[in-house]
């Protein structure tokens, strides 16, 4: 039997993205972990704009009652937090991870993400009101 040389195919990323996963994690790929090291960020607010359908993950002061804190592995090459309780409140209901393309919004220190619609158990209202689905 012949063996043959596997070539490594992972590549430095540089966007930042975040995953939503089953279970109600929000996941950070490196790029975006790198962000949070550099910045040394320890803890967020989630902050849903629901006529949009967006996302933003903002610094916030660890001793905050409101706030999430995020987890880096030791090499900055994924990190996460914890938001069952947003998650489910969105009705998110993808049964697999979802990434998504994030900015950060150097001034406001904060990642910015559109969450999309086939994923969640809201519907178009009147006019530009979103309601959830019965």
């Amino acid at each position: 039997m012949a063996y043959e040389l596997v070539h490594k195919t992972l590549h430095r990323v540089d966007n930042p993205t975040l995953s939503l996963a089953p279970g109600g994690r929000i996941v950070f790929n490196a790029a975006a972990c790198r962000i949070v090291y550099e910045q040394n960020i320890k803890s967020v607010h989630l902050l849903w704009d629901s006529r949009n359908l967006r996302l933003a993950i903002k610094t916030a002061p660890k001793t905050d009652k409101d706030s999430f804190t995020i987890s880096l592995d030791r090499e900055l090459k994924s990190g996460s937090l914890r938001a069952t309780a947003f998650i489910r409140s969105i009705q998110w209901n993808a049964k697999i991870r979802v990434a998504l393309e994030t900015l950060w919004n150097q001034k406001e220190h904060m990642f910015e993400v559109t969450l999309p619609e086939e994923h969640l158990g809201i519907r178009e209202g009147s006019g530009n009101e979103r309601k959830r689905k019965a």
